[in-house]
């Protein structure tokens, strides 16, 4: 019998009361990596941000031999994660489709702000089933 084991993850970008610029989250001093502690599998994504606000996040993945991560290891390619003026965003099911969702346990993830405007807070949260 196959059990899903999911969990969850959340990952915190905090401009300390500054608008979230590009970058943020891995390339402009404010990192947040997180390692995966096993195998899974992305059941869906969701932004939470603090203002209303078109902001497009992407998610880089390595693996630890690799790490840091960067933009060619997006699992989203050249697609973004996008609230689209609202306060919150989710992907999950078919509007994964084209992402890599498969994670290996030691994988390293980091969310990359692509553009925001007045954000200063926001979340990023995964849900994966663990393999």
């Amino acid at each position: 019998m196959n059990v899903v084991n999911p969990f969850g993850v959340t990952m915190i970008l905090d401009g300390g009361g500054v608008a979230l610029s590009s970058g943020t989250g891995c390339s402009s001093g404010s990192y947040v990596w997180w390692e995966a502690p096993m195998a899974g599998c992305l059941q869906a994504i969701t932004i939470l941000q603090d203002t209303a606000s078109s902001t497009c996040i992407q998610i880089w993945k390595d693996s630890y031999a690799n790490f840091p991560p960067a933009s060619d290891d997006s699992i989203s390619g050249a697609s973004y994660i996008v609230t689209g003026s609202a306060i919150k965003s989710q992907k999950s099911g078919a509007s994964l489709s084209g992402f890599t969702t498969c994670i290996a346990g030691g994988d390293i993830l980091v969310p990359r702000v692509c553009g925001a405007s007045g954000v200063t807070r926001l979340a990023v949260c995964l849900q994966v089933n663990r393999t």
